[in-house]
């Protein structure tokens, strides 16, 4: 298995299979989308995709001269026509790779090894598991103005992040958040 992780390697991870789909549709998908693929000089590795108990075609395709906005046009390409809502790119000089939807959002991911307990999508190739975890992305506030009553906010305490909602924005910003802030210990949770 390679390094799925190495800055210097770029590769899309999709599936153009769905649950409905006839074996002769799907046999009939994962033809059509290798041959899109090795059209564009892709090398192709297929994967099997665990989900919910059910396994289906996956493919990792690297191409090594492809430059990144070429790589991510075509991942939306194939989740165009295969009627997909994600796929998974990483970029060169990245570590981590990104779930990419159709609609062009980006949302960070870090890998697992042999996490069979995860709600995502587990892929098996050559004897080794890995699957991809959203990773949360967040915002450090420097300002009373980017907080607001009833938002959801992190705080950072006794080696630790602890979730707490803002009830009186007012009397908790003089007696806790602008401390907070000026350490660069308060954070909000972006989606």
């Amino acid at each position: 298995m390679f390094n799925l992780s190495d800055p210097n390697l770029s590769y899309i991870l999709f599936s153009p299979e769905n649950n409905e789909d006839t074996e002769t549709t799907k046999k009939s998908k994962c033809e059509k989308a290798c041959s899109i693929l090795y059209s564009k000089d892709y090398t192709v590795i297929s994967v099997k995709g665990l989900y919910n108990g059910e396994y289906e075609n996956s493919f990792l395709a690297f191409q090594p001269s492809v430059g990144d906005d070429k790589l991510r046009e075509n991942l939306i390409y194939l989740l165009e026509i295969f009627h997909q809502d994600c796929g998974i790119i990483k970029y060169k000089q990245d570590t981590k790779p990104f779930k990419l939807f159709n609609d062009g959002q980006e949302k960070p991911l870090k890998m697992a090894f042999y996490n069979s307990d995860s709600p995502n999508k587990t892929y098996l190739y050559d004897g080794v598991s890995f699957s991809f975890n959203e990773e949360l992305r967040y915002y450090f506030p420097t300002k009373k103005e980017e907080l607001k009553t009833d938002m959801v906010i992190e705080y950072f305490n006794n080696d630790k992040w602890i979730e707490k909602k803002i009830q009186n924005l007012d009397s908790e910003f003089s007696n806790l958040y602008s401390l907070l802030m000026k350490y660069s210990r308060l954070r909000i949770p972006i989606d």
